[in-house]
């Protein structure tokens, strides 16, 4: 396939490494120098080494550069072509400015019972209204918890006249996938990291359902070509901001690192490089163990550098090596330079993703800090040369405003 070759950004070398490689499947009686360069002329081990530019644009810019190469929407349109780099895109550009002028509120505002109740469970197990009235008044959890209403098969919940709650039937549900992709934007543009994953999963859930059910979707959400980079994004600034664990899971995934796993040494890179990420935060969160029977079971009990070497029956990967390895914990360190903040968002948000622990504590109240292993992320950051301060620990001793109205929880 001729690849496009009017890329401004792309290196002088990548674009006539792409022009041979397409020439040679073209006409295999090709001449001998235009089959014998090397279609990954740049270093195999080397983040340029890929088919996207490596130089940041804007979104406007990335559409007007893209748009040629699309033919509408493409779940796999990324596959194999690498990593796009965000750092110049804006939320603003992807959202409805509408969904950006409302007020947001500290969800340490409401009582134990409530915080439980939207962290434990998504979607929660409360009243429909009772949760659409705290998306309105501004709660990111709240609003990002409608994010499993964008599959329009989830359950939504109402009390019933014996003050039971019980399972509302379809024709009954107030909150439609529409409904809940604007409340699940409205959560993400709080600049929550929770949130902004579960932007992702709605934005998915809406894709999989209409192209599974097309005959059972009245509503149906347009998804134009670009569907997927800003789902991309989304996950971006969701490990950024706060390292979220299923977003970490995520991230490393073939689709999203868009490497062939036979062809280049990258996929094993991206895949160490993430797991080993995944592998810190949940030992700073003192998650890891809780997590053993959801993520890579390698990781898990054995370390990352399972991946590289093999534990126990696990067999390496075919592109491991002390180079490449070297190479992915060089972009590990790279990272966590990049993002030094990430460690007190996760601290100062209440990013606790332990379940059934502390899932209704908040900064500041007893027993919360014992959630988080300041000491054990230092000890590990040190062989990268980083330092996290510790936070500053204070006690909540006010009442919060629900203990307030209430008198007690």
């Amino acid at each position: 396939m001729i690849m496009k070759l009017t890329l401004p950004t792309l290196s002088k070398t990548m674009a006539l490494s792409l022009l041979a490689l397409s020439l040679s499947a073209c006409d295999k009686a090709g001449d001998d120098t235009a089959k014998a360069i090397d279609p990954f002329a740049i270093d195999p081990l080397s983040p340029e080494n890929q088919v996207y530019p490596t130089e940041a644009l804007t979104w406007n810019e990335w559409v007007a550069y893209d748009s040629p190469n699309r033919s509408g929407f493409d779940r796999f349109y990324h596959f194999g072509k690498g990593e796009l780099d965000f750092s110049k895109w804006k939320a603003e550009d992807l959202l409805p400015a509408e969904v950006f002028k409302h007020p947001h509120r500290n969800m340490c505002e409401l009582s134990k019972f409530t915080r439980l109740t939207l962290r434990a469970q998504v979607p929660p197990y409360m009243d429909i209204t009772e949760l659409l009235a705290l998306a309105e008044r501004g709660y990111a959890e709240a609003q990002s918890s409608m994010s499993e209403y964008c599959n329009p098969g989830r359950r939504q919940y109402a009390y019933n006249d014996h003050g039971y709650l019980v399972k509302l039937p379809d024709d009954k549900k107030p909150v439609s996938a529409r409904a809940a992709l604007y409340w699940a934007q409205r959560g993400a543009a709080s600049g929550n990291a929770l949130a902004q994953w579960r932007l992702v999963q709605c934005m998915h859930d809406i894709y999989l359902f209409q192209d599974s059910n097309p005959d059972k979707v009245s509503d149906p959400i347009e998804l134009d070509p670009f569907w997927y980079d800003k789902a991309q994004y989304w996950l971006e600034q969701s490990v950024e901001n706060g390292l979220i664990h299923d977003a970490v899971r995520k991230r490393w995934y073939p689709y999203i690192a868009g490497f062939s796993e036979l062809e280049n040494p990258r996929f094993f890179i991206e895949r160490y490089k993430w797991k080993r990420l995944w592998e810190i935060q949940g030992n700073f969160r003192r998650s890891s163990d809780r997590y053993r029977g959801d993520f890579d079971s390698t990781v898990s009990f054995y370390g990352s550098k399972a991946l590289a070497y093999g534990n126990n029956g696990f067999a390496a990967s075919v592109h491991s090596s002390d180079k490449t390895v070297a190479q992915a914990e060089k972009e590990v360190g790279e990272w966590l330079r990049a993002h030094p903040d990430v460690w007190h968002n996760i601290y100062e948000r209440g990013y606790i993703e332990v379940r059934g622990l502390g899932e209704d504590l908040c900064v500041g109240e007893p027993g919360y800090d014992a959630l988080f292993d300041f000491d054990w992320l230092n000890k590990e950051l040190a062989q990268y040369d980083i330092q996290i301060p510790l936070p500053v620990k204070t006690l909540m001793t006010h009442p919060t405003q629900k203990e307030k109205q209430h008198g007690t929880e």
